[in-house]
Formats: C-alpha cells, structure tokens, sequence
C-alpha cells in the first residue's frame, strides 16, 4: 500500500488527497519523519493563493475598517471558495458591526469546510482514531469557541454542545501515541534547552492556523497565537459557564476544578496564557465569579479540596 501511494504522489505531487494517504500509510508503519513530512506538504497544498487578500482582510478587520476588508473577502472567495478562513474572517467582519446572527451563520459556514477538509486530511493520527495531532484540529477548536459565543445567549445547550466537542479532543492530544511521536521528533535535537522541548508538548504547541482576527484587538495584541491548553481551557471554562445557566451546577463545578490544570500549564511555561486574556473571554464574561457563585449554591460537594491536588482551584469564593 505504501509503495502505491508513493507512485502515486510521484505521478501527481500536487494532488492533496495523494499526500494525506500516503501520510497515512508511512504513520501506520511507525514512520513519523515521512509521516510529518507528507503531512506537512499535504496541509501546504490546502493554503491557497488568497493567503494575501486574507492578510489584507485581517489588517482592515483590525483597524475597523469593515468594508475594506469585506471586499478583499470577496475577492478572495472568488479564487478559493473552500478556504474555511474566509468565513471565518467575514465572521469577525460582522461581529465587529454587531451583527451577531449573521456572524453566527459565517462562522458556522466556515466550521463546516473546516470539518470537510478535516475528512480529507484525516491520517492514521487524525479525525476518527483514538489520537491526533492538534495541528490537524486547532482551526476547527477556535470556529467552535467563536461560533458558540455568537449563540450563547439565544440557545445556550447548543453553545455547550460546541465547547464539549472540542473537549473530546483532549484525550486524544494526550495520548501516549501523540506524546511518543513528539518525543521522537525532539530526540533530533536533544541540545536545545529543555524550555524549547516543553514547548513542543502537545499541549503547549501554539498553533499558528488556529489564528482567527477579532475586532477588539489591536494589531500588537494579535500576534500572539494560541496553543492546545489554551483553547481547550478556554472551550471548558465556557462550558462550566453554559452548564451553570442550564442548571446543571453540580457537572459545571466539576469542570470549573479541572480548568485550573490548563492555567498551571500556562502559568508554568509562558504560552497561550496572554492570548485568552487579549482576546476578551474573561473581562466581558465572568468566568471566575460564575464559578464563585456555583461552589457557593452547592455547598462544598465538589470542593477541590477533596479532589486531591491535580484539582486545585483558585476562582476567588465570595461570601454567602
């Protein structure tokens, strides 16, 4: 199968299909060097030529400047309608203007491509089997955290529904499997400082593709990309929120104790932390005084204290 697959890519290189079955083929031999690279070309041939009118786009976003970056979209939808970040981006266009069911619908456009595109890419550590890499998924992570904060509010069980799909990645990133490959692609440079290697833990990768523009931010404050415990924390932090609201406090104080492992890795390493702040989910939303008043309705039922330490929690309890 691997050799077809290699004569394959060999008759026609730019056929992405080609290059994700033979990714597919080299990652259920073990291969993960010509796995990642295969991969890599493959997830390559997905960015298209609009990679300048989507630059453009982000900058007027940025700036306000809605109608700028509404006609740079538009061109660009004309070259590539299948590139999920037009949406995405058009998504941030209304946003910014308000325009919160229309936003919905582009982000939910854009999620959709997403998630075809991910069939397509699928690999042997991809959608549909027990691991992944975040790579594969971080854009379609950030579509469903900026999909179900435009909704929240009108149909809050579809909003958690959104948050906790994502939150079925997690084993999956945190696999013996994903680990094992990321420990084989470090022992290649075992003389970079152990800082840079637990950089390159799976939930600590920042993922460059899981960069969405939004409207409130400056351009500085848009430099910094995410990582897999960010978005995860932030898609768990949320879902407590939503869980909370639907009267479901007992399951909203239990995931309210587990975001605190995301924050330790943010804490502890530097990355991603500065980017859920920037990009506004904790200021407008009160997370933390949310889960405040959750441990406070139900008592100490689902105290972290009796959790053990993996459990802490540092949400700020108010007085009864």
């Amino acid at each position: 199968m691997r050799k077809s697959y290699e004569r394959a890519v060999q008759l026609a290189p730019d056929k992405i299909e080609y290059r994700y079955a033979l990714a597919n083929a080299y990652a259920s031999l073990g291969d993960f060097d010509n796995y990642l690279e295969q991969a890599t070309v493959g997830r390559n041939l997905e960015q298209t030529s609009v990679g300048a009118h989507l630059l453009a786009a982000w900058q007027c976003i940025l700036k306000s400047n809605w109608k700028g970056a509404s006609d740079f979209l538009v061109k660009a939808s004309r070259i590539d309608p299948d590139d999920s970040r037009i949406f995405a981006y058009m998504g941030a266009v209304a946003e910014g203007q308000h325009q919160v069911q229309e936003a919905a619908a582009c982000f939910r456009a854009g999620l959709a491509v997403e998630e075809t595109n991910g069939v397509l890419r699928a690999t042997a550590l991809g959608a549909g089997s027990p691991v992944c890499l975040f790579d594969e998924v971080g854009r379609a992570v950030a579509l469903r955290i900026r999909l179900a904060r435009m909704i929240e509010e009108q149909d809050t069980t579809t909003a958690l529904a959104l948050y906790e799909k994502n939150l079925d990645i997690e084993p999956r990133i945190t696999s013996p499997e994903v680990i094992a490959l990321f420990s084989h692609v470090e022992s290649r440079s075992r003389s970079e400082t152990e800082q840079l290697q637990l950089r390159n833990h799976p939930m600590l990768r920042t993922v460059i593709d899981a960069m969405l523009p939004e409207p409130s931010c400056t351009v500085e404050q848009q430099k910094i990309p995410p990582n897999a415990a960010g978005l995860l924390r932030t898609s768990r932090s949320l879902a407590a929120v939503a869980l909370y609201k639907l009267g479901r406090k007992q399951e909203a104080a239990e995931y309210f104790c587990r975001t605190k492992g995301y924050e330790n890795y943010a804490r502890q390493y530097g990355v991603g932390s500065a980017y859920l702040t920037i990009i506004g989910i904790w200021t407008p939303r009160p997370v933390e005084q949310i889960a405040a008043d959750c441990y406070r309705e139900i008592g100490d039922t689902a105290s972290p204290r009796r959790r053990g330490p993996s459990s802490s929690n540092n949400f700020p309890r108010r007085r009864p």
